[in-house]
């Protein structure tokens, strides 16, 4: 029986590869990579699920050195440019199933957005979005892969790399790559935002943000913040550019990403984002890039089937006093175990939350750690 997590992905540049990899099982995303440019050729990415070990993180290449440290981090390469027939980056594909259980989390399913409404959605959905711009340097559609993964992730850390070295450590210690140059046409070095996620709720980052001037500095300290200590802007003419990221102990954030895209703005505020409106590439002629992140809006806790709802009035919906009738008597609640003899559990804490459209009773979900 196939495994329900992608275990191989492919890329199809030609008919006759389309019809091969059909043959063999494999899924195709029906989404060109070439769409809105001049090219003839017809790029697909394909994937399966088999009984191979989960793919646990991809990650794209367009410089030599990339290839380089990825290649060094055991990553499988797939040799097809994404960007054939176009004046674009030569861009390639390359996966892992990892090593780590913390951090590495399997890949469910896998989706392509053209458009920045699109990539609204696909945040709103929980999906993870990987910034390359598959259309890099050409005239073609902005194209983005995203990733979902088997259990709901939280970014706990987060790194910037200033040498190629620091990325192949990065990469080993469960770090992920934001595939960006964040100096690209600077001048400068090439710069790096890296994440690490795991299921863990506690520990978390909670808050991103980032500084232009020395001023932003003060205020971010006192609010907190530690800073990723990496000048962005380094070797080239800008001001010093610094990421700060907030540890507090609440929710933490869900997804992080950088963008260059000015018409994400209004798409991204709509399905909730935060958009850091500070250029990542101040004071200088490069690309200016932009930090996003999306919160969680709702608490992290996982569901649990109830029985019957008892409810303390007044019933006023999300966050109300009720009585829990649980079907699974070994279910935790708030940090607590249900007694086994009855499966029966009573709290008057807001830390129970319940769905606005809960029913008293009947087979419902509630929201419990």
């Amino acid at each position: 029986m196939a495994s329900k997590y992608i275990t191989e992905i492919a890329i199809s540049t030609t008919r006759e590869m389309d019809q091969q990899l059909h043959d063999q099982d494999y899924d195709k995303i029906n989404v060109n990579l070439n769409l809105g440019t001049s090219s003839t050729t017809r790029v697909y990415i394909w994937y399966k699920k088999g009984n191979g070990k989960p793919i646990t993180r991809v990650q794209f290449s367009f410089t030599a050195e990339m290839k380089d440290v990825l290649k060094k981090a055991g990553f499988t390469e797939l040799p097809e440019n994404l960007n054939p027939g176009t004046q674009g980056d030569v861009i390639q594909l390359w996966y892992s199933s990892g090593a780590s259980p913390k951090y590495d989390i399997p890949i469910e399913d896998l989706f392509l957005t053209t458009n920045e409404q699109e990539e609204a959605h696909q945040f709103k959905l929980g999906w993870e979005r990987l910034p390359c711009n598959l259309n890099r340097s050409n005239s073609g559609d902005f194209i983005t892969l995203w990733l979902k993964r088997k259990s709901k992730t939280y970014i706990c850390d987060v790194a910037a790399a200033t040498s190629f070295q620091q990325h192949i450590d990065l990469s080993k210690e469960g770090y992920i790559r934001l595939d960006e140059d964040l100096s690209r046409g600077s001048g400068g070095k090439p710069i790096f935002l890296w994440y690490r996620q795991s299921t863990t709720v506690g520990g978390g980052i909670t808050e991103m943000n980032a500084c232009i001037n020395r001023e932003q500095d003060s205020i971010l300290v006192e609010r907190g913040f530690t800073v990723v200590n990496v000048n962005l802007n380094e070797g080239t003419c800008g001001q010093p550019v610094y990421v700060w990221f907030k540890k507090d102990g609440s929710l933490p954030i869900k997804a992080l990403t950088v963008t260059s895209n000015p018409d994400v703005t209004g798409p991204y505020d709509e399905a909730g984002l935060i958009l850091i409106d500070r250029n990542l590439n101040a004071g200088n002629s490069g690309m200016p890039f932009y930090l996003c992140f999306a919160i969680s809006r709702q608490s992290p806790w996982t569901r649990a089937d109830v029985d019957r709802i008892s409810s303390k009035p007044p019933f006023g919906g999300v966050g109300s006093p009720c009585d829990l009738h649980l079907s699974d008597p070994a279910a935790h609640c708030g940090g607590l175990t249900v007694p086994e003899e009855d499966g029966f559990f009573s709290r008057t804490s807001t830390e129970i939350f319940i769905q606005p459209d809960i029913a008293l009773f009947g087979k419902v979900d509630v929201l419990l750690e």
